[in-house]
C-alpha cells in the first residue's frame, strides 16, 4: 500500500515537471514569435520606404535629394549611393536602409536620363 502511494505521488510529481516544461517552452516561443513579427513588420516599412524612394528617383530622373527626403523616420537610417551603370542615359543607384545598424533592405534601382 505504502508503494502505491509514492508511485502516484511520483507520477504526479512527474507530470507537473513536465507540464512546466512544456509551458515554459511555449512562453519562449511566443516571445521569440512577437520579437520576429516586430522586426518583419519593420522590414516591410524599410521595403515601402525603398520603393517609394526608387519611383521618386525614376520620376525626377535621378533627384537624389528628393529620394533621401521621403526616406527621412526616426529609427530608419538611409542611404543612397549612385552607381556608374555603364550606359548612356541610364542612371543607377542603390537604396539601403538600416535600423539599429542592422541592414533591413538593399532595393537597385535604374532611371533613363534626359
Amino acid at each position: 500500500m505504502k508503494n502505491k502511494v509514492v508511485l502516484s505521488m511520483t507520477e504526479i510529481v512527474v507530470m507537473v515537471v513536465v507540464f512546466a516544461v512544456a509551458a515554459a517552452l511555449s512562453l519562449q516561443l511566443f516571445a521569440a514569435a512577437g520579437s520576429y513579427s516586430e522586426k518583419c513588420a519593420l522590414r516591410d516599412e524599410a521595403l515601402l520606404r525603398a520603393q517609394t524612394a526608387a519611383d521618386i528617383l525614376k520620376a525626377t530622373g535621378g533627384d537624389i535629394e528628393a529620394a533621401k527626403a521621403a526616406l527621412s523616420e526616426e529609427g530608419l537610417e538611409a542611404e543612397i549611393e549612385e552607381e556608374a551603370s555603364g550606359l548612356e542615359h541610364l542612371g543607377r543607384a542603390e537604396i539601403r536602409l538600416f535600423a539599429g545598424g542592422e541592414e533591413l533592405c538593399r532595393l537597385r534601382v535604374c532611371w533613363q536620363e534626359d
